[in-house]
C-alpha cells in the first residue's frame, strides 16, 4: 500500500521549542498527521501522512456510540548521534493487533506499520527534541 504525502507548507510550520527543559506532555505536536480510511471490502486504504488538523467526525461515528477505539501509544527518541529511535516498535503492533481483534476491527498489516512509522518519523524529525536521558516523543497512531 502506497502512503500519500502532503507536506505542510512553510508559513503553517510550527515554531520548534527553544528551551527543551520545558517540554510538556500534550503540549507540543508535530507538524504532520497520518490518517487511514478502513471500508468493508476494500479494507484499509487511503493512507496520507498530510499537514496537522482538526479531526472531522461524524456525529454517528461507531466511537460515540459504543466507545469503540483504540489507544496504543509508542516512543520515539533521539540518540546522542541525531537518529531517531522507536522504542520496542514490534511489541506496540502487536498490542495494537491484540486490541483491534478484541474490537472486532481490522488488524494492521505488519509490513504496512513499519512503512508508516519511517515515513511519519521522516516527516516530523525536525520536531523531536535533542538526545537527553528520559526525554522522547509519544507517537499515536
Amino acid at each position: 500500500m502506497e502512503i500519500k504525502i502532503i507536506q505542510a507548507p512553510p508559513q503553517k510550520l510550527k515554531a520548534k521549542p527553544t528551551d527543551e527543559t520545558k517540554l510538556g506532555f500534550g503540549k507540543i505536536f508535530t507538524d504532520h498527521m497520518f490518517t487511514m480510511t478502513y471500508k468493508e471490502g476494500q479494507g484499509w486504504h487511503n493512507a496520507v501522512i498530510e499537514p496537522y488538523r482538526p479531526l472531522q467526525l461524524d456525529p454517528t461515528a461507531m466511537c460515540f456510540h459504543y466507545g469503540q477505539e483504540i489507544f496504543e501509544g509508542l516512543k520515539a527518541y533521539r540518540g546522542k548521534d541525531g537518529a531517531i529511535f522507536l522504542f520496542r516498535p514490534t511489541e506496540n503492533i502487536k498490542r495494537m493487533n491484540t486490541s483491534q481483534k478484541g474490537s472486532a476491527c481490522r488488524q494492521w498489516m505488519r509490513k504496512f506499520f513499519w512503512k508508516l512509522s519511517k515515513n511519519l518519523l521522516f516527516w516530523t524529525r525536525n520536531g523531536f527534541p535533542a538526545a537527553r536521558e528520559h526525554l522522547y516523543t509519544s507517537v499515536r497512531p
